[in-house]
């Protein structure tokens, strides 16, 4: 077993669970807020698409799915720039435009398109390639992977936090 397969499956996993998460939720249920100041269903996946966007082109020196497509526009965020929402304040999530499901998981789905391709190119020279940003303490190429698997468990288990909120763990 190599690598990949594992960290395949982690992507694949997560990818899975998500749809599950949102399976039978309503507009109105993407964009409910347990409280005034935490995220919605519809930011967290816009959120993780984008992150995961930027760290694969960071990891491959490619451009971002963002940046080469006409998802901005699709998603009614094309003044948004480069934004992956790291940072964004209880405002700027709530007055996120509404996004309907599939054009969510359509950029959603692109993104691990490509995420899929440019990792399946990668070898273990490639994985243990050095990697610095002044604002991370990732390491290396392998590192940003890791990276992704963890944050997107994360937000995973918040969508479903918020899932079992509107619907029980059972609907």
């Amino acid at each position: 077993m190599t690598f990949k397969i594992v960290v395949r499956s982690a992507f694949d996993e997560y990818l899975r669970e998500m749809h599950t998460a949102m399976d039978g939720l309503t507009p109105e249920d993407l964009r409910w807020q347990p409280d005034p100041g935490s995220n919605h269903i519809t930011w967290l996946v816009w959120h993780m698409a984008r992150v995961e966007d930027g760290w694969v082109s960071e990891a491959r020196k490619t451009e971002q799915v963002w940046a080469t497509s006409d998802w901005p526009e699709k998603l009614g965020l094309a003044d948004l720039g480069g934004s992956n929402g790291w940072g964004w304040d209880a405002e700027q999530v709530a007055g996120m435009p509404e996004i309907s499901k599939d054009n969510l998981i359509g950029y959603y789905a692109d993104v691990r398109a490509v995420t899929f391709a440019e990792f399946d190119k990668m070898t273990d020279a490639d994985m243990s390639l050095p990697w610095s940003h002044p604002k991370s303490s990732l390491t290396s190429i392998a590192s940003i992977f890791g990276h992704i698997i963890v944050e997107e468990s994360q937000h995973l288990g918040q969508i479903a936090f918020i899932r079992g909120m509107l619907r029980g763990t059972n609907n």
